[in-house]
């Protein structure tokens, strides 16, 4: 009856740190994919951004046809845009990679946390084996 006990509480425990798990590994995977869906806004965001500067400086670069001081200014700008292009894009990739770290280490201390409990579940089988053979 004893041993029996013990062998229910360590199958109740392994059940525990299962579900404890799945919970961990649930929500580390549902974090990453928030991260993940977050800088993929921010890429759209910046591609749009680019698209539109582009237009821009096509227009100026139509209206300024002939004209060298119009046509010096149209380079100024564009040069500009291209210089605020690349910022946003390298700040935009830069936030994405940092996010991409972010989860790769969430994913890992779950991954760490996992093996550890597997170490834990295995243990208590060992024990649980002791005991069975005892019985």
């Amino acid at each position: 009856t004893g041993q029996q006990a013990a062998h229910d509480k360590a199958v109740t425990a392994h059940d525990k740190a299962v579900t404890k798990l799945e919970a961990v590994l649930t929500s580390a995977v549902d974090a990453a994919n928030v991260k993940v869906t977050s800088a993929e806004h921010s890429l759209l965001s910046v591609s749009k951004d680019a698209a539109e500067a582009k237009g821009r400086v096509l227009e100026l670069g139509k209206q300024l046809t002939g004209q060298q001081a119009a046509h010096d200014k149209a380079v100024t700008a564009h040069d500009k845009a291209v210089t605020k292009l690349e910022a946003v894009l390298t700040s935009a990739v830069d936030a994405a990679n940092v996010k991409v770290t972010s989860a790769e280490h969430s994913l890992l201390s779950v991954s760490k946390d996992a093996a550890e409990a597997k170490g834990r579940v295995l243990e208590l089988g060992k024990q649980l084996t002791g005991q069975q053979a005892a019985h």
